[in-house]
């Protein structure tokens, strides 16, 4: 189900983003997807995502296909033969240590659809776009360099 009409979400001073890094730090069990900010003076910003998750994501990476299509494979190539792609994804809020995203979807007819997601699929898709799509994330949710940083919850997967 939409979650908003894209006119009346807001992404005015919403921050570009490349991923960066993806991996795990032991002794933790989950893995990490680190977001650096295109603007300097704001720092690094990490999510927490699980070890599948991320398996997913680094074979999307490496641009190589599992021998059957993953989760976010098959969403896109569902995505693709009807004319549909990520527009964009937008990291919007942090709820009881959870990061939320939106992910923006076009179509053909020039409408664009948001969705809730979960920041590691909604990215997943995103890398997967022919041309990957913007990673947008909340002003509020990357630190500058002066106020350091802001470690995310590791349960937010």
């Amino acid at each position: 189900m939409p979650v908003l009409e894209p006119e009346s979400f807001n992404l005015v001073g919403f921050v570009p983003c490349r991923l960066v890094r993806l991996g795990v730090e032991l002794p933790e069990p989950f893995a990490r997807i680190t977001l650096l900010p295109d603007d300097t003076s704001l720092m690094e910003f990490d999510i927490p995502i699980s070890i599948e998750q991320a398996r997913q994501l680094s074979l999307i990476l490496a641009k190589e296909r599992a021998p059957r299509p993953m989760t976010a494979e098959l969403m896109g190539d569902i995505m693709a033969a009807y004319g549909f792609g990520v527009s964009y994804v937008a990291l919007n809020d942090v709820l009881d240590g959870n990061v939320h995203a939106v992910l923006a979807v076009g179509g053909q007819d020039g409408h664009t659809t948001l969705f809730e997601a979960r920041p590691s699929d909604a990215i997943m898709l995103a890398l997967l776009q022919p041309v990957p799509a913007p990673i947008l994330v909340a002003p509020k949710l990357v630190p500058s360099r002066t106020e350091g940083s802001t470690p995310t919850n590791p349960e937010a997967r």
